[in-house]
């Protein structure tokens, strides 16, 4: 009986100190009701880079130190009457660039149903000016709305941007390559 205490405690021990191996931090919240957050990714300073949008208006972008610190916010919105954006990629390239992926979008009358007019792409620098965006012109899918418009994007080791998406015509995968000049 005492060997089999021994090893459950051992065994107790063991497993706590394992569990103990993560902590937490720090959190953040958005600070506003309507904001909603699409993705996130970690530039070559280990700063986290969210991007996100306020529903039926404009694109966000913040970025945080590694502590927490919120270190800038910009907005980034259509211009066009009724017509909105959304972010749903987000990556950093080896110099701490920022880009973020998404669509430009408007509404049916009914203001539900929602089709994509152009895939957004904004580029930052590292402090958060803007250092161009691009609107990439579209036709999606009569197959569906917006809700199964998929898009991704990476960033390889020279600095171009890949863009992938579905539920455009032609059917099928579309694949998008931006230079790093944009």
């Amino acid at each position: 009986m005492k060997k089999l205490f021994s090893l459950l405690v051992f065994t107790l021990l063991v497993s706590s100190n394992t569990l103990a191996q993560y902590q937490f931090d720090w959190m953040q919240e958005a600070g506003e009701y309507n904001k909603t957050a699409a993705m996130m990714a970690i530039d070559n300073s280990n700063n986290v880079v969210v991007a996100g949008h306020w529903p039926h208006s404009a694109i966000y972008t913040r970025k945080y130190s590694s502590t927490g610190t919120l270190l800038w916010e910009v907005t980034n919105s259509s211009g066009i009457q009724s017509n909105y954006q959304k972010s749903i990629w987000t990556n950093c390239d080896s110099s701490g660039n920022i880009f973020v992926v998404g669509k430009r979008y408007s509404t049916s009358s009914s203001g539900v149903q929602e089709y994509a007019d152009a895939i957004v792409v904004l580029k930052y620098n590292p402090s958060g000016t803007l250092l161009w965006k691009r609107n990439l012109p579209v036709t999606q899918s009569t197959v569906g709305t917006s809700a199964g418009f998929s898009l991704r994007s990476e960033v390889d080791a020279a600095g171009n941007l890949y863009i992938g998406t579905s539920q455009l015509i032609p059917y099928g995968l579309t694949l998008i390559k931006i230079s790093p000049t944009g």
